[in-house]
């Protein structure tokens, strides 16, 4: 039995059975009284097609490491035009400096037999490193580079000012990984370096590898893989084949 109220009685029977409903009470104008029909909420106007398209998405990135004071976004971009240095705070300046001198070291002692950095006088070596950027591959530095900078430069890894920076301490890729919270970290100080020794560590040449790095920084793929693909394991290839690897 139908418990509904005559409303409902003519809503269904005018959806199931319009015989039935010209039967019902008609009304004023002689038509058979009807529900109103209920409102609808227009479509959305535009693009049907915006509504499942999906937003664009960020290109993948390193995570701004710590350890600076003002970090960059797309590092291996800057390192590909030769900027990476440029518009970093003093301090920041120094410290990359410092460390991609010491990751140099410490490269050259495990893939070419060269003395251990604890063993060496970092100090010198590291005022002969500069004044070989200085001499040969001054765009590299920032455009406020001068004289009393490279002094003060080589009293910050003198004194270790900042206690990390100091140039009597040698370093390993795993500290610098974790000094910087980023495990890229090391590739950047080694292919900063690349250009001023005329190859990467054990003398791989790590362009492809760079120019690689930075295409995936702004969405592009590498070696089939994006930036949110590469792991701790294979990104220290400096030959450009991901399957060479540098401990």
């Amino acid at each position: 039995m139908f418990s509904g109220g005559p409303q409902a009685l003519r809503q269904v029977l005018r959806d199931r059975d319009p015989v039935l409903l010209a039967r019902l009470p008609k009304g004023p104008t002689g038509n058979p009284i009807r529900r109103p029909a209920a409102s609808r909420t227009p479509p959305p106007q535009g693009n049907p097609a915006a509504a499942h398209s999906r937003p664009p998405q960020p290109a993948p990135r390193s995570p701004p490491p710590k350890g600076l004071d003002a970090p960059i976004t797309k590092p291996f971009t800057r390192l590909d035009t030769g900027t990476w240095l440029h518009g970093r705070p003093e301090p920041d300046v120094y410290r990359l400096l410092i460390d991609a001198y010491r990751m140099r070291m410490a490269d050259d002692h495990t893939f070419s037999g060269a003395p251990a950095p604890d063993t060496i006088d970092q100090a010198a070596g590291f005022a002969r490193f500069l004044a070989t950027v200085e001499q040969g591959f001054r765009p590299l530095l920032p455009e406020w580079w001068d004289d009393d900078r490279k002094t003060a430069c080589l009293a910050f890894g003198r004194d270790g000012t900042d206690g990390w920076s100091s140039l009597s301490r040698a370093v390993t890729k795993a500290d610098v990984t974790e000094h910087y919270g980023d495990a890229r970290f090391a590739m950047q100080l080694r292919m900063f370096v690349e250009p001023v020794y005329g190859s990467g560590p054990g003398g791989c040449d790590g362009t492809e590898m760079r120019k690689g790095m930075a295409a995936m920084e702004v969405g592009g793929m590498f070696g089939g893989m994006d930036m949110s693909e590469v792991t701790s394991f294979n990104i220290d290839g400096t030959t450009g084949g991901v399957s060479h690897m540098v401990p």
